[in-house]
């Protein structure tokens, strides 16, 4: 049985009551209430689910949106009349979850309802997607000349609206610059929504997008939005954008071009406005020639490319992270470890760091868990203390990345004994990039 505290604000008093009785039926639990003004302490109340909204109750009253806005995200579906119909989309354009446009069909409030209060309690059981604006000059620690230029072309295109690619290898922090991005777009009070491409197998990765309707395959015992409807209005980030087969490239072309699409097993054509920032540790280029990637998904996608530089490319970045993950889990663990000794400091610096700030971060962390003294000692740093024997350049060298990564993912296969959970674990990678990897530098 459905639940869900739901609030009607309508002016007119049967359709108050038509909505109310339908609700009951479905097995929610309704409020109802004549006007905007005995709206907003409905919702301060932090009890509410849902809205529907009469939209003639807003129409004409320019300082509801960011009163709305102020009281906390509870999505709101406009009620609307057909001659207030391009007003009131101008206004989902603006951040709106939905509408339903009057005489109201019982279907069709049945399936809205449904798929608002879902995304509702997606993004309450998902914290990641609605953390507080991240502010880029403050949460990408960087000291280097070549990342602040990536900071500031990155806080130039979070104005826009453009269409952003993030480029770089594992662990370089695509995803924190995805959320900064989003954290100081017009669109940061709205949700942020990731997906990892490759994570999951083409056909539950298309329901995960697109949504399904009841019935589309044999455990779609409902219909289901996706990640695209559960992220209107705000910021959806596709990681590993390359891992996504030809055909789901195809659609999410669609979504590119037309900003619509179908959901799994449907016909009807769903309208959305969401803003798509993707990310890649690969090389598009390769990716393109191996016919791995569309050429007309790849010009869609790099409108605003965005490469983020490896670790071992600025390192008068090293001992500045060092420091901001020192305070961060001294804090966590409630240390009292004041900073890293010279010799510590040397040793981080001379490491090729081939899982990049992820690496670094998780190299830290293990150090503060470990280390009893006032000062972060180089014994407490737990690297490979034979990285001659690897053929790592410990001061430049000459080794390409190719043969540092190829030499890095055997040894932690070594380490680990083959078993690839693990490896890809301690990676920061997902196993099939793993297993991909593994083909390529024939490590089988």
């Amino acid at each position: 049985m459905p639940s869900g505290k739901i609030l009607v604000a309508s002016g007119n008093p049967s359709e108050r009551e038509a909505l109310e009785g339908m609700l009951r039926n479905w097995g929610y639990d309704p409020k109802t209430v004549p006007g905007l003004e005995e709206t907003w302490p409905k919702i301060q109340n932090g009890s509410l689910e849902l809205v529907l909204m009469d939209y003639t109750l807003v129409e004409g009253e320019p300082g509801w949106a960011p009163r709305r806005e102020g009281a906390g995200y509870v999505p709101w579906v406009f009620l609307v009349p057909p001659d207030s119909l391009l007003p009131a989309l101008a206004a989902l354009r603006g951040g709106l979850d939905d509408y339903l446009t009057l005489p109201l069909k019982e279907e069709e409030v049945s399936f809205t309802v449904g798929k608002a209060l879902e995304r509702g309690r997606f993004l309450r059981d998902h914290p990641l997607t609605q953390e507080e604006a991240i502010d880029l000059s403050s949460s990408i620690v960087a000291k280097s000349q070549e990342m602040r230029e990536v900071v500031e072309l990155a806080a130039q295109v979070a104005r826009s609206d453009a269409t952003v690619l993030l480029l770089g290898e594992s662990g370089v922090g695509k995803e924190l610059f995805a959320r900064a991005i989003h954290g100081e777009s017009p669109r940061r009070s709205r949700p942020f929504v990731k997906v990892d491409c490759a994570a999951l197998p083409e056909g539950l990765l298309e329901s995960e997008l697109f949504g399904h309707e009841k019935g589309a395959f044999t455990d779609a015992r409902k219909q289901k939005p996706g990640r695209f409807e559960l992220a209107q209005g705000g910021t959806i980030f596709l990681d590993e954008i390359i891992s996504l087969s030809l055909s789901l490239q195809a659609k999410l072309l669609r979504v590119l071009q037309e900003r619509e699409f179908e959901r799994v097993g449907g016909t009807r054509t769903l309208r959305v406005d969401v803003r798509i920032l993707a990310a890649t540790n690969q090389d598009p280029g390769t990716a393109l020639r191996e016919r791995r990637l569309r050429e007309d998904l790849y010009y869609r996608l790099n409108v605003f490319p965005l490469r983020i530089p490896p670790l071992r490319r600025r390192r008068e970045d090293i001992p500045l992270l060092a420091q901001h993950f020192l305070d961060k889990f001294c804090r966590r663990y409630r240390k009292g470890i004041m900073g890293l000794s010279p010799k510590a400091l040397d040793l981080l610096a001379c490491y090729p760091w081939p899982g990049n700030v992820r690496e670094l971060e998780h190299c830290l962390e293990r150090a503060v868990i470990i280390s009893e003294g006032p000062l972060l000692m180089e014994q407490d740093i737990s690297l490979d203390r034979n990285i001659e024997e690897l053929g790592f350049p410990q001061h430049g060298g000459s080794m390409t990345l190719e043969e540092l990564e190829k030499e890095y993912i055997r040894r932690i296969l070594r380490q680990v004994r083959g078993h690839k959970s693990k490896a890809a674990q301690i990676l920061g990678i997902n196993r099939k990039t793993l297993l991909e990897k593994r083909r390529r530098y024939a490590l089988d």
